[in-house]
């Protein structure tokens, strides 16, 4: 069954390429997928499909994530229903409706622009199908626009005809600035690269098809910025929002020095943090791995179905809530934990090297993967550790009151026994040691 939803989630992604599905759908289609297929790891879960084939989940696809909505309400147990002859149309669907190839001879136009800003603006929006976008904030009043238009056909002036009709328009409208391109054209391989140097405490509405996004020195606490990419990479550095809110399907994700609350989502794409995470955040991927060195100023979520995940904090943070989810994959942790750390994993293994503090709780879990946990030597903790038929590890003297093992527990405390720590997996061996 597992092998069939990724099929479905490959199909729906091949409609989505085909430019059918937006990706907000897209995304919405492959969490309800993945919801579903957590659910119906419940043995005691009995339910049924509809003998529905592949072309009538394509129809759905087609007409929108509502019906595919109604159709995974429906799902059940019987799924492989759903997906018997997916994997053959999946391999007519893997070539992009652009059949086109590089034909002729390379010619690139570079084009500057300087966009004279005569009214305030907050915003700018930008939704390049054609490539990149690069975006660079300097103290300045006025935005400079540098065009990169690639063509490849047969000679100079059908290169120079071409490009008079790949035209670039700004447009202000409402303390906002639009940047406009021309419509996409399925059939040629043209590309338009763009790169804006802009004041520094602007907001950003950014999307692209498959074309990578980079913003570096932005700052402004009070404002937004959005990235949406299909397969493009996405990376901010040294920038500084009132949130984050990125999606992208098979693209990397990478944050390095920036400071905002997050909501970032990928399908396959690799995440990387660096910097502050303020307000309640989430941090997702299907299959990719997610890395972080961070300063948690609240409550975050990170989760991944079969990535793994591999979190620092520094010693002065203020988390409230660190929640580390995966089902397949590793989770590494270390750090300090201030108040709730949990990590869960079903079949992957849990390491970690934390310092606790008086009032932080800690809950480790698996089904079957080993937990290795390291803690403080000067912690104050409370203690169980749990496995019902693997083997439990550890370093401290088992003797007297405090400390008591039998052959699946450990329990007891280190010095007044403050803080919280449970470690517990069913079928995993277990390490519990203080450093």
């Amino acid at each position: 069954m597992e092998q069939n939803i990724k099929e479905v989630r490959l199909l729906v992604l091949n409609i989505l390429k085909e430019g059918r599905m937006t990706i907000e759908e897209a995304d919405k289609i492959i969490n309800l997928l993945t919801q579903f297929e957590e659910f119906t790891k419940d043995k005691s879960f009995s339910g049924y499909i509809p003998n529905i084939s592949t072309d009538t989940f394509a129809d759905f696809a087609r007409e929108g994530v509502s019906k595919i909505e109604k159709l995974m309400t429906g799902l059940g147990s019987n799924i492989e229903k759903v997906a018997q002859n997916i994997g053959q149309k999946i391999s007519t669907r893997l070539d992009p409706t652009n059949t086109s190839t590089h034909a002729g001879e390379k010619f690139t136009f570079s084009d500057q622009e300087n966009i004279t800003i005569e009214s305030p603006i907050e915003k700018i929006i930008i939704d390049n199908g054609w490539g990149g976008i690069k975006i660079t904030g300097e103290q300045r009043d006025d935005i400079d626009l540098h065009t990169e238009k690639i063509i490849w056909t047969k000679n100079q002036d059908q290169a120079n005809e071409r490009t008079k009709n790949l035209r670039i328009v700004p447009v202000f409208t409402d303390k906002k600035l639009q940047i406009i391109l021309p419509t996409m054209n399925q059939t040629l391989n043209d590309i338009i690269n763009l790169e804006l140097k802009v004041p520094l405490s602007l907001e950003f509405e950014l999307s692209t098809t498959s074309g990578d996004i980079n913003i570096q020195n932005i700052e402004n606490p009070d404002k937004n910025l959005i990235i949406k990419s299909n397969s493009g990479d996405i990376e901010v550095k040294q920038s500084k929002y009132k949130s984050f809110e990125i999606i992208t399907i098979s693209g990397d994700v990478s944050l390095k020095d920036v400071s905002s609350r997050m909501n970032v989502r990928t399908t396959s794409g690799s995440l990387e943090i660096v910097g502050d995470i303020l307000s309640d955040s989430r941090i997702t991927t299907i299959s990719g791995d997610i890395r972080g060195e961070v300063y948690i100023h609240d409550c975050i979520e990170i989760s991944s179905s079969s990535g793994n995940i591999e979190l620092k904090q520094h010693k002065n943070n203020e988390s409230k809530l660190v929640d580390l989810v995966t089902n397949s994959g590793h989770i590494i942790y270390k750090g300090i934990v201030q108040n709730t750390l949990r990590a869960r994993s079903n079949s992957g293994e849990i390491k970690g090297n934390s310092i606790v503090t008086n009032g932080a709780a800690i809950e480790i879990s698996t089904t079957s993967g080993d937990i290795e946990w390291k803690v403080d030597e000067d912690s104050s903790l409370t203690f169980r550790c749990e496995s019902k038929s693997g083997d439990i590890f550890t370093n401290l003297e088992v003797e007297g009151d405090d400390i008591s093992k039998t052959h699946d527990s450990l329990s007891g405390k280190i010095k007044e026994g403050t803080a919280k720590l449970l470690l517990s997996t069913v079928s995993g061996d277990l390490k519990f040691h203080k450093e």
